[in-house]
């Protein structure tokens, strides 16, 4: 059971004190240690250097700017001089990076950023990655550091102020990419027993990290619960709260890899595939990330027998996103242009061959007579997409399974991750990727796993329910499982075969 805070007094993560400077025979440090312990933030750690300041700054300001970083078993008093300190909160994905500046106190988002995560140029594989952390760290580790302190730098300036003002760094990613950040070999993660290094460092120094932010700065990673099960999912089930509700959920969060969880505030249970990756560049051959020129959108008219799409940025469309690909099946699905293997249906379509020799329609045509050269799905397309989505649905039926619950006894699906804030839940579920259920049962969550930092930033009894996901999460292996390769089999098809039902 969820655990009653409400007797527990409430503290944010990183807070300034503001403390007068006056003649006393008492030493400065207990002075300090005094001022904080009111305020709820006893007995900090003070760095060498941060004592070393303290006569010069009670010398030369009337008050002492105490700022102050409580972590889960730690605080740490990171500067007597620092009246507006900041935070920085960072979703470190596989493929992206995206980041907050957040004011400590209000919790207001005062700029944000995003970029490619560098490591994508190493390679696009995250097992690759995690083989090669061994050997090619480096290569892997200072592009990911600089891609954060380059954010950083970015939202500071965004918003007038300098990095040196920032006093926290707070991280969440899956278990393999707070490996690879750290510079902490993950080749176990993907062995059995699949042991990571660490759950949770604690409070780190940011710069013994390669960070340039204040100088005694702290670094502190989500913990991850396992090597499947990262702090971005801790930091999720922070935003939704599907851990205290009542009512079983579902959580899931599209990225690279999908991750589901499945629970309420006595249990959780989780799995995980690669349903992310499939949709956004390996199903189709013009699938791509959603950036601009990606078709994201996508309806049929009936009538002029031909597409309406939606292109990210306004200009020429250049290649399929997932969600204009799922939009693109579910319509093909509706209007009867394809049966529920993903074949055309003869006579309903334009259909052309291609070189390789597989069937294709072009749902944007190309400007001149000759069909190809604008984008097209193949069957063949259609065959991989099928697969990845039977992945996804058969990764929450197999958890479903396990703990005996129909799809009708979910209360709520919660859809996150950098993929699965644009997922169409309703098509998604129509054509058997997500559960069927109705429309208002979905709830997609933008930038889910930074809501939840924030929401951590500004409580620090948070830590103890980061402390009960661990205790109550189960982690499922699919590779492993039987009723996975069932309900993978029965959900190849278009919404799934009866077996599901």
């Amino acid at each position: 059971m969820a655990s009653d805070q409400t007797s527990v007094p409430s503290y944010s993560m990183l807070r300034t004190v503001r403390v007068p400077v006056q003649a006393s025979p008492r030493a400065l440090k207990e002075v300090v240690f005094e001022a904080l312990a009111e305020e709820g933030y006893p007995r900090p750690e003070i760095p060498l250097q941060v004592l070393r300041d303290l006569p010069a700054q009670s010398r030369l300001h009337q008050e002492l700017d105490l700022t102050v970083v409580r972590g889960p078993e730690e605080t740490v008093l990171i500067s007597a001089n620092l009246p507006y300190p900041l935070v920085v909160a960072v979703d470190v994905g596989s493929t992206n990076v995206d980041a907050w500046l957040v004011h400590p106190e209000s919790l207001e988002v005062l700029a944000s950023g995003s970029c490619l995560n560098p490591q994508s140029h190493f390679s696009e594989d995250i097992l690759d990655r995690i083989l090669h952390s061994g050997d090619r760290m480096d290569e892997l580790r200072v592009p990911l550091v600089a891609a954060i302190n380059g954010l950083a730098r970015e939202i500071c300036h965004a918003s007038g102020r300098q990095t040196s003002d920032v006093a926290l760094l707070c991280v969440a990613g899956n278990t393999a990419m707070m490996h690879l950040l750290l510079g902490v070999e993950a080749t176990a993660l993907p062995v059995l027993p699949n042991t990571p290094v660490f759950h949770n460092p604690g409070l780190l120094k940011a710069s013994d990290a390669g960070f340039s932010l204040h100088p005694e700065a702290r670094l502190y990673l989500l913990p991850n619960v396992g090597a499947f099960v990262g702090g971005d999912i801790v930091a999720d089930l922070l935003a939704v709260g599907l851990h205290r509700s009542e009512e079983v959920s579902i959580l899931v969060d599209v990225g690279t890899n999908a991750e589901v969880v499945i629970g309420n505030r006595n249990w959780l249970l989780c799995g995980a595939g690669a349903a992310g990756p499939a949709l956004e560049g390996g199903v189709a051959s013009a699938a791509g990330r959603a950036r601009p020129g990606a078709v994201d959108r996508c309806r049929f008219d009936p009538e002029a027998g031909a597409f309406v799409c939606s292109v990210l940025g306004g200009g020429p469309p250049t290649h399929f996103c997932g969600s204009g690909l799922i939009e693109l099946v579910g319509e093909l699905y509706r209007h009867h242009l394809i049966d529920g293997g993903g074949r055309f249906v003869e006579g309903k379509l334009k259909v052309f061959q291609k070189p390789d020799g597989s069937k294709a329609v072009e749902v944007v045509p190309s400007p001149g007579p000759q069909p190809g050269n604008g984008l097209s799905l193949s069957e063949h397309d259609l065959q991989n997409f099928v697969r990845s989505k039977a992945g996804m649905y058969a990764l929450i039926q197999t958890l479903l399974s396990h703990v005996g619950l129909a799809v009708e006894q979910v209360g709520r699906v919660y859809v996150c991750g950098a993929f699965g804030n644009r997922i169409p839940a309703d098509t998604a579920a129509f054509i058997g990727m997500m559960p069927p259920l109705p429309s208002a049962c979905f709830r997609a969550v933008e930038d889910a796993a930074l809501q939840g930092i924030v929401k951590l930033l500004g409580d620090t009894r948070l830590f103890s329910e980061i402390a009960g996901i661990s205790e109550k999460m189960t982690y499922l292996d699919m590779n492993t499982d039987p009723l996975f390769m069932k309900h993978f089999t029965a959900a190849r098809f278009i919404p799934h075969s009866g077996i599901l039902q």
